[in-house]
């Protein structure tokens, strides 16, 4: 019987940025040796597409998610039709509760490995834990965990980062200019955003443009949105979504590339990408973009860009623990989310995780209740400065560091499997 590897893992950005990649290793180096269970617990910061994603990838035996997961995770392997061909495994925390993915790991009676970014709970479940960088590790060492159960593996996202093709000629399959620079805009994760994030963007791509008429403007669609959820929201601003491909047609396509494009009410046109995602990104002098796992992506690309933390409408943005609970209560529990979040924003350091990782400003920063104005002053300062933007290139590539970090990790899980079988 094939020894069992379980992922526990939650929000679109962990899929995309550590599971994704530690699957492609795991099943490069073992090919069938092993068998492989996803699991994603239920999590305030999902976007609730998390295990179609996880599917399509094609590498998982099984994908377990929500009410088949609570089921597993109260009832066991029979009343939730989950299944285990060995009594010997892993589980590898990427992402979520540690008490879920170390309890199941004791349940099941296997050895059990977390990725961390320096921040462990629940210590006493886990076997290993492997981190991104160096100073993650001697803060899990200050914080007493035993400097022999530690190790750095590198940042599995930028094993994730890969470009195919040669900037200018992506750029002209894509219908670009490649004499002229290219603005891109990632408005974000989860489709319930794009109401904020995408009139601030497109109010920014106009302003950008009565600037300069010659940057063009990509919007970069993430594979946790529906096309069709962008539409409707462009349609609701009022925008041109003539020829926008649908979510189905999309879905069907083995590269869906461009998807249509946006004309905003002042005539800015904006083309729209759902796939081809790093090859998008590499093709951006700058990227407006909201924190999380693209600011990494981006960085191990050396692409500049402006991170736009809007708070707006703070009763939109999940929470952990209690703030985010009461957060749904009818009346009172959007006043007390919007207190929180205030709160929680003016505590926040730095939201980029270049700028949390270099403890410095490497990217410029926006945050608070913004306007176009507000986002389109720092990336026009960008653009007119060719000298910025190649320094902050290299920096970030530095931040970023080397991949490798899925092969290592394939290397913990492989000894890990070894203890279990021989216990």
């Amino acid at each position: 019987m094939r020894p069992e590897v379980v992922f526990f893992c939650n929000g679109p950005g962990e899929v995309a940025g550590w599971l994704a990649p530690a699957l492609q290793a795991l099943r490069a180096e073992l090919a069938d040796q092993v068998r492989v269970t996803v699991m994603i617990p239920p999590c305030a910061f999902s976007s609730g597409r998390e295990h179609e994603i996880v599917e399509r990838f094609g590498l998982a035996d099984q994908v377990v998610s929500g009410g088949r997961y609570l089921r597993f995770l109260l009832f066991g392997c029979v009343a939730s039709r989950v299944a285990f061909e060995s009594t010997h495994g892993a589980v590898v925390h990427l992402g979520g509760d540690h008490f879920q993915s170390g309890f199941v790991a004791r349940r099941l009676g296997f050895r059990a490995i977390a990725y961390t970014e320096g921040r462990i709970h629940h210590r006493r479940f886990f076997d290993i834990l492997a981190t991104d960088y160096e100073d993650s590790r001697q803060r899990l060492i200050n914080d007493g965990v035993p400097p022999e159960q530690v190790v750095t593996i590198g940042n599995l996202m930028v094993d994730r980062v890969a470009v195919e093709q040669e900037k200018e000629s992506y750029a002209r399959s894509v219908g670009l200019d490649p004499g002229r620079p290219v603005v891109g805009l990632l408005p974000g994760s989860r489709a319930r955003w794009l109401d904020i994030t995408v009139p601030l963007m497109t109010g920014t791509a106009d302003r950008i443009s009565r600037r300069d008429p010659s940057v063009q403007f990509l919007l970069l669609l993430a594979p946790t949105v529906p096309p069709d959820e962008l539409r409707l929201t462009a349609q609701e601003l009022g925008m041109n979504t003539e020829g926008m491909l649908s979510t189905e047609v999309v879905a069907s396509a083995s590269s869906a590339g461009q998807i249509g494009r946006l004309t905003t009410n002042l005539g800015t046109n904006i083309a729209v990408m759902a796939s081809n995602r790093y090859d998008t990104m590499n093709c951006m002098d700058v990227a407006v973009t909201v924190p999380g796992t693209n600011t990494m992506e981006l960085a191990a690309l050396g692409v500049p860009m402006v991170v736009v933390t809007p708070i707006n409408e703070p009763e939109k943005i999940p929470l952990e623990g209690l703030p985010g609970l009461i957060g749904g209560v009818p009346f009172i529990g959007p006043w007390i989310k919007r207190k929180a979040v205030r709160r929680l924003a003016a505590r926040t350091g730095f939201a980029a995780l270049p700028n949390r990782r270099a403890g410095s400003s490497v990217v410029p920063e926006v945050r608070g209740v913004l306007t176009a104005a507000d986002i389109a002053d720092p990336v026009c300062e960008l653009l007119r400065s060719s000298a910025d933007r190649q320094r902050m290139s290299e920096r970030l590539k530095s931040i970023a560091g080397s991949p490798g970090a899925a092969s290592r990790l394939v290397r913990l899980i492989e000894d890990q499997l070894a203890i279990s079988e021989n216990a």
